[in-house]
């Protein structure tokens, strides 16, 4: 079943609850909110936030699933184009009450659910432009003093001079003691503990992501970043419990379901990792690593049918991906499929050259 299809199965099943807890509306709310859960991404995001900000009133599940079944009605071609609005409306971290005036809007509005969302997306770029502005000015102040601009190419190692555990002494005494909960410290320790990241000085880059971690426990990316460094340092098994721990916490997050599965597959855990690349896939259906890597891991099962059935995927995403074409190249060699391998080592070449000629320029 697609997602179109999905979409409007789970809002017809909303519908059934809604009519029959229309009497008992305690019921009807808990039952809602795992039916919600239920949608395919993005409506469940999109959906549990609509809820969340709704006043649990006896008309709040019909304002929910008026809102739902507009965007069913649709039809397909517009669904998608829906669809794509709402995952950029997410990533744009909306507020409930962004989600409810979106609500709102399509309830009362003439107007189309795709410039409604629009407008709310460029709305919100906005306001996230001068937040980061604002955040930035003082980060800037703190990392100038260490050398570094947000140009600084991070893949490159930095100068030599720069020897940014040195420096820490400016950053500590730049950030009121008694404020470091605030998003200020967060945001500029983890700035720091990526730019050692980048430089492959993982240690360092742990120690600022503990810092972290010391004053506010819960916060999802320096553990699973945490987790990405210890990964590094060949600590995969450590890696893992950061993972899990971030799940725990945020269960929704695609990135950590894909670097779990990667530190399983280290550890040749392959079963497992095939099920958080299956999970991180469920969540973000577009990423050509997730199927790449499931694809890898099936071919250590020796399941080649089913790793060119993901290559094949990654190449729908991505068609040039040489990398993905390689690995499909290996699966049907070890099936005896000739005159396929032939095809695709041709594809193979004609990219690589392609590949070449583009560097060259």
């Amino acid at each position: 079943m697609g997602i179109f299809d999905d979409f409007k199965s789970k809002v017809s099943e909303l519908q059934n609850i809604v009519q029959q807890f229309k009497e008992n509306h305690i019921m009807a709310n808990t039952i809602i909110s795992k039916t919600i859960e239920s949608f395919p991404p993005p409506f469940n995001t999109f959906g549990n936030i609509l809820w969340d900000g709704l006043e649990k009133e006896d008309e709040s599940a019909q304002k929910l699933l008026d809102v739902l079944q507009k965007i069913a009605e649709k039809q397909e071609l517009d669904f998608m184009e829906i669809t794509t609005q709402i995952k950029n409306l997410v990533k744009c971290n909306p507020s409930k009450q962004d989600i409810l005036d979106i609500g709102k809007q399509i309830q009362e509005s003439k107007s189309s659910i795709i410039n409604i969302l629009g407008a709310k997306i460029d709305d919100l770029k906005i306001d996230n432009d001068k937040s980061h502005s604002t955040t930035h000015k003082k980060l800037d102040e703190i990392l100038s003093k260490l050398s570094i601009s947000e140009n600084t190419n991070l893949d490159e190692p930095l100068d030599n001079s720069l020897k940014i555990t040195e420096k820490t002494k400016y950053f500590e005494s730049s950030i009121n003691k008694k404020d470091q909960k605030n998003m200020m410290y967060t945001y500029t320790m983890l700035q720091l503990g990526n730019i050692h990241h980048h430089n492959k000085e993982f240690k360092d880059a742990i120690e600022k992501y503990d810092a972290i971690l010391h004053i506010d426990k819960s916060n999802v990316y320096a553990i699973a970043n945490k987790g990405i460094a210890l990964d590094e340092l060949g600590n995969s098994k450590e890696a893992i419990a950061c993972y899990d721990e971030a799940i725990k916490i945020n269960p929704k997050h695609f990135g950590v379901h894909y670097n779990k599965g990667n530190s399983l597959g280290k550890l040749k855990r392959y079963e497992e990792s095939i099920a958080c690349y299956d999970e991180a896939i469920r969540l973000e259906p577009d990423d050509v690593n997730m199927y790449g890597n499931k694809g890898i891991a099936l071919d250590e099962l020796k399941r080649y049918e089913e790793a060119i059935a993901c290559y094949d995927e990654a190449i729908r995403l991505e068609p040039d991906n040489l990398k993905v074409h390689i690995s499909k190249y290996n699966a049907l060699l070890q099936l005896g499929k000739y005159e396929d391998v032939v095809n695709v080592y041709n594809l193979i070449v004609k990219l690589a050259n392609k590949n070449k000629s583009n560097s060259e320029k």
